[in-house]
């Protein structure tokens, strides 16, 4: 009987099963390491996740796999029994992104605190523009939200909105420009509502109603504004162009600005960046080539620099401005058409050299 070669043998076994074992254990741990790591490290994009009451643990690494927040279910799963998460989720309606990783996911759904979506609205924005950027960061359905700033009650608590135009564009102008954190569930009446508060705190900085010219509301002032804002890129020339607004209103010369042009042109769903001679002749009350005076209300939300601007024009005669044959976004200004004619030809000229480069 030869024992020692059985020995051997056996050792050899031993021996591979402790090899296979380790390569199993080797590759579960890669596995796991590889399946807990953020789904999409570079991604900016938050969705809302809620968690129903009585949610259990598999059923939530499910929800987050479904909505592709997560690389795997059972990863999340296997996580949460390893560091005690499991029995702590807690129900609620949080902001989660793929650029998390399963620890940072757990976490957060264990806190039951919702954490904010921050959401920046630059200046310039219309009301539909607005609703876009909060409906593409997951907190509201963009209908809804349109739904809300048309037809929503919000001028018995905000008075400056109590001269505004009625209808469908009650909001467009006042929802003031900035960044918003905004937790994962919140109504489009309570974003609204929170960008309206934002703009009472500007207005009565600037001490908005009391500095608006004789003759001018609250909303017509806020039209001017939001006619800077879209016509005006340098805030050194602000001042400026509303002195050429107000200079042509006193005139009852039609302002011929292109920016309520293109307003127009975007509520019918005709977005365009140039405006075309046959585009003028349009039968709006936004078409200020067609007719005097100012649109029914602001065409965008103007931001603090242009609503100061609008309060305090510059002391000029100016008529006319255009874009400088600099091309560095400043203009310049006339108070004569043939020195205006000038400019403008200045301006195309340097513009057609710079695009033949």
């Amino acid at each position: 009987m030869n024992t020692g070669n059985n020995s051997g043998h056996g050792k050899r076994i031993v021996l591979v099963i402790v090899l296979i074992l380790i390569l199993i254990a080797a590759t579960a741990g890669i596995w796991y390491i590889s399946s807990t790591r953020p789904e999409n490290k570079n991604s900016s994009k938050v969705q809302v996740v809620t968690i129903q009451q009585g949610t259990g643990a598999s059923a939530i690494g499910q929800i987050l796999k479904s909505k592709g927040l997560i690389r795997s279910a059972a990863a999340f799963r296997i996580y949460g029994k390893l560091n005690g998460t499991d029995a702590k989720y807690q129900a609620g309606t949080y902001g989660i992104s793929r650029s998390m990783s399963v620890s940072r996911i757990a976490q957060i759904i264990a806190s039951g605190k919702t954490n904010t979506i921050s959401v920046t609205i630059p200046e310039g924005l219309t009301e539909y523009q607005i609703a876009k950027k909060f409906s593409s960061a997951g907190l509201v359905k963009y209908s809804s939200f349109v739904n809300e700033l048309e037809n929503g009650d919000f001028r018995s608590e905000f008075s400056f909105l109590k001269g505004a135009q009625k209808g469908n564009h009650q909001m467009e102008g006042y929802l003031f420009p900035d960044t918003y954190a905004v937790a994962p569930g919140t109504s489009s009446h309570k974003i609204i509502e929170m960008m309206l508060k934002r703009e009472q705190t500007e207005l009565n900085t600037l001490k908005f109603s009391s500095n608006v010219k004789k003759g001018y509301s609250v909303n017509k002032v806020m039209t001017i504004a939001s006619i800077i804002e879209k016509e005006c890129q340098a805030d050194q020339d602000r001042a400026k162009v509303s002195s050429v607004i107000y200079n042509r209103l006193k005139k009852n010369m039609p302002l011929q600005m292109d920016s309520t042009i293109t307003y127009l042109l975007d509520q019918t769903g005709s977005h365009k960046t140039e405006v075309t001679y046959k585009d003028l002749k349009i039968d709006s009350p936004y078409n200020t080539y067609k007719n005097t005076g100012l649109p029914p209300g602001p065409i965008a939300s103007p931001g603090k620099a242009s609503m100061e601007a609008a309060l305090h024009p510059a002391n000029t005669k100016y008529l006319y401005f255009v874009v400088s044959s600099k091309l560095d976004g400043s203009h310049v200004f006339s108070s004569s058409y043939s020195q205006f004619e000038k400019d403008k030809a200045a301006y195309s000229k340097a513009l057609k050299k710079q695009q033949s480069k």
